[in-house]
């Protein structure tokens, strides 16, 4: 299933810019190939819908570059810890989105911010519907699926308090999500029966 882009900030961020998520460690070449066509494609569909000019094209890959440049020194520079190295990594990428934000007119900001909230209410809808399934495959009662809910909700609200976290690294950030990824499954796994548990692991493979 194609997965459907979020025409948000963060995207033009990310495919103007090298990813700031990347360890050390270089990709394979064919891989490094395989994903630069694939930002590329996508920050060409980002740019169509939001009707960059050419001057704002011109000045995004100059910021774009002048990040690249920025933090690949940060990365080179052996002599600070990993705390100050992600304090610093959120203090460019935050100059880097003021500077891609003064580039876009008022109208390209209403499109970014209308894509951004009919992806939240699509995400909802999408969660409502898995739960929906859930609760009629493993059989679930009430009160259990008040609680699923419950945990899902407060997990989704503290996803996206990190993600508006603006003192924290894009790298930092994929961290603490995967964390909280990690706790929401082990609490989810332990309200349910085992049963429950051989069914879900069911289900999962048929997906894929």
């Amino acid at each position: 299933m194609k997965r459907v882009i979020i025409l948000t900030l963060s995207i033009v961020l990310m495919y103007t810019s090298t990813n700031a998520q990347q360890q050390k460690a270089q990709p394979n070449a064919t891989a490094k190939h395989h994903g630069k066509h694939e930002q590329e494609s996508k920050l060409a569909k980002v740019q169509k819908h939001l009707q960059l000019t050419e001057e704002q094209k011109t000045q995004a890959k100059a910021i774009a570059k002048n990040f690249q440049e920025k933090h690949t020194l940060l990365k080179a520079n052996d002599n600070i810890t990993m705390g100050n190295y992600k304090k610093q990594l959120a203090n460019l990428e935050q100059e880097r989105k003021t500077k891609m934000l003064a580039l876009l007119t008022t109208e390209q900001k209403e499109k970014i911010a209308n894509h951004k909230k009919q992806a939240q209410e699509n995400s909802q809808v999408q969660a409502a519907a898995r739960l929906e399934r859930m609760k009629i495959k493993l059989d679930l009662s009430t009160d259990l699926l008040a609680k699923i809910k419950l945990l899902q909700d407060k997990t989704r609200e503290k996803i996206t308090a990190l993600k508006n976290n603006e003192t924290l690294a894009s790298l930092e950030k994929k961290e603490q999500v995967k964390q909280l990824m990690k706790g929401n499954k082990e609490s989810f796994e332990a309200i349910l029966t085992d049963e429950q548990k051989a069914s879900l692991k069911s289900m999962g493979r048929k997906r894929k």
